[in-house]
């Protein structure tokens, strides 16, 4: 499950989806805006959207509502032992987080230069294997970000917390291309974690 920045259901998240694909996971990127902004024409929000007027309505009830809706349109495809983990960004990755404390029936959670505020108080009731891809040049501060995954450890999380000192916020879409080295790491440590995710659900089958 994609959980996209602000900006919406970006084009960006098409090309990951297929990647995803390509590395034999299934992948399904929400929209959050459909329901207020309708379905876009192209099926990608353009680059002057509006999704200031909008993300005000992207609650973390409705984002879970969408996450849900997505996973039993996955299931129903791929069965219902299917292991499904969400992955967000910006916006998006402070709402993967605060999913580790959520009643979704999630694997795990991994986010990208999420907002520590976004999770708040359900820190303490993380439950979910997360990591935590943190920007070391981000505008929240790394220490902020490490003081969540120590909260969200003291919930019962496991947390993963890597910080790539002096990368950008955005350094795995925008960014990419001057930060292959780290993006390389990022996309190494998914697959390893979707892997061991399927390797544990192949067992209790």
């Amino acid at each position: 499950m994609i959980l996209p920045d602000v900006r919406g259901l970006h084009p960006f998240y098409g090309a990951l989806a297929e990647r995803f694909a390509e590395a034999g996971l299934s992948a399904v990127a929400i929209d959050y805006f459909a329901r207020t902004a309708g379905i876009s024409e192209t099926g990608w929000r353009p680059g002057d959207f509006d999704w200031q007027t909008h993300i005000k309505d992207a609650s973390s009830v409705q984002v879970n509502d969408e996450t849900r809706a997505a996973m039993d349109f996955l299931r129903t495809q791929h069965g219902n032992q299917l292991p499904i983990i969400t992955v967000g960004f910006c916006f998006g990755g402070g709402q993967a987080w605060r999913q580790s404390s959520s009643d979704l029936d999630l694997a795990a959670v991994i986010g990208f230069y999420g907002r520590p505020d976004t999770v708040g108080r359900a820190a303490k009731h993380s439950k979910k294997p997360t990591i935590m891809f943190i920007a070391g040049a981000d505008s929240t501060p790394v220490a902020d970000q490490l003081a969540l995954a120590e909260e969200m450890r003291l919930g019962g999380a496991e947390v993963d917390a890597v910080v790539y000192e002096g990368a950008p916020h955005s350094f795995f879409d925008r960014a990419f291309d001057d930060w292959g080295d780290v993006c390389a790491d990022v996309w190494s440590r998914i697959l390893t974690l979707t892997d061991r995710l399927s390797d544990a659900s192949a067992t209790t089958r």
